[in-house]
Order: C-alpha cells, then sequence, then structure tokens
C-alpha cells in the first residue's frame, strides 16, 4: 500500500474532524462525550461537607486574592502619583540648570567684550 503524502494525511485528518463536528452539532450531550464525567456528577453529592468546605475555602481565596489586587493597584498608583512628582521636579531642574547655562554664556560674552589690559 502506498504512503499518503502530506496534503492527503491533511484531508483525511480534516475530513474526520468535520466528520466530528457534525456529530457535536447533532448531540452536544455530556453523557454522549464525557460518559464517566457525566456518571460522577451524576453520583455526587453537592451538599456534602467536603464540597462545601471546597467552596469556602475557594471564596476565601478569592476574597484574598481581591485584597491583593487591590492593595497592588494602591500601590501602584501612589508609584505614579510618585514618579509624576518627580517628573516635574526633575522639569524644574532641567529648566534651571538651562536658564545657568544661558547666563553662564552671557556673561561670558560680556567678558569677552571688555577691554583687555595690555
Amino acid at each position: 500500500m502506498a504512503e499518503l503524502t502530506d496534503e492527503q494525511r491533511q484531508t483525511v485528518q480534516l475530513m474526520a474532524d468535520a466528520e466530528i463536528g457534525r456529530q457535536w452539532r447533532e448531540d452536544s450531550s455530556l453523557e454522549k462525550w464525557f460518559p464517566i464525567s457525566a456518571e460522577m456528577l451524576k453520583q455526587a453529592d453537592w451538599g456534602s461537607s467536603h464540597y462545601r468546605e471546597l467552596m469556602e475555602r475557594h471564596r476565601n481565596d478569592s476574597h484574598r486574592y481581591q485584597a491583593l489586587l487591590y492593595h497592588a493597584w494602591k500601590v501602584i498608583r501612589e508609584q505614579q502619583k510618585g514618579l509624576k512628582h518627580q517628573q516635574r521636579k526633575l522639569k524644574r531642574l532641567r529648566a534651571d540648570y538651562a536658564a545657568r547655562v544661558a547666563y553662564q554664556e552671557l556673561d561670558m560674552a560680556k567678558i569677552r567684550q571688555l577691554p583687555r589690559a595690555e
């Protein structure tokens, strides 16, 4: 029997995928596609203490993560405020420096214009 080319293998795979998709559209029930999971869900006692404890733990974890995220957000917000303040200070310092350099250049120009003592 001749080997299939890559293109032929791909075509066969696409046809198989299309068939699975057609079957899924016809019946996408949990019992058909995941029979063990469906059976376990039917047998599960959702009122048991195990599930209540599990749900309570997940709820507590979610509250803790929410609090951590809120704290992180507050810290980042404060850091942004600090960065904006630092940027304003830096801008003032640069303007001061530029003004000093300009005055020094003016002073140097005036000194150059003074008559030289010989």
